[in-house]
């Protein structure tokens, strides 16, 4: 990745990142207590602007631009879902960000796979498209509220994996 974040409570504020491998931003496995703020984050073609590994919690990542260049998840929060009971995160956040460039076919601007999440008053610029959804959330306590989709085409927007009722306004 460009960025490695591999410590607790490391605020990323103010920078231009553009990716580089896997992910223009990384978070190791454990990170808590990490706050990106006002950042463009661009992706490397097809791959992710932010991906973090499990066992996160309390992260923050407010007023940024994600960008996809052909990827299939600008952003991915990784748990349970993908990695096992012992590497669940909890509290991963987005507040006031803009997901914008291209996704593939079938891919998502976000996927959060963290329990308690919130998904806070952020736009889902009107280039990206999926057949199969803007958002996907792994638990259905996730809060999704106050997002703006800007005409964005795809049918389904958000997409809850789990089993039961998600708090999307």
């Amino acid at each position: 990745a460009a960025v490695t974040i591999a410590a607790n409570n490391v605020t990323l504020e103010g920078f231009e990142i553009n990716g580089a491998g896997i992910a223009a931003v990384w978070l190791n496995t454990g990170v808590t207590g990490a706050e990106v703020r006002a950042n463009k984050i661009t992706s490397a073609s097809g791959v992710t602007a932010v991906t973090t590994q499990g066992q996160q919690s309390n992260n923050t990542f407010r007023n940024n631009e994600f960008v996809g260049v052909g990827s299939s998840q600008i952003v991915y929060v990784n748990g349970t879902p993908s990695l096992g009971a012992p590497e669940a995160s909890d509290n991963v956040d987005f507040f006031l960000n803009t997901f914008m460039g291209t996704i593939l076919p079938g891919g998502i601007a976000m996927g959060n796979e963290a329990t308690n999440a919130n998904f806070e008053s952020n736009i889902v610029a009107s280039t990206i498209s999926s057949t199969y959804a803007h958002l996907e959330f792994w638990n259905d306590d996730a809060v999704v509220d106050r997002n703006n989709f800007n005409g964005a085409s795809t049918e389904t927007k958000v997409r809850n994996s789990d089993t039961g009722p998600l708090d999307a306004d």
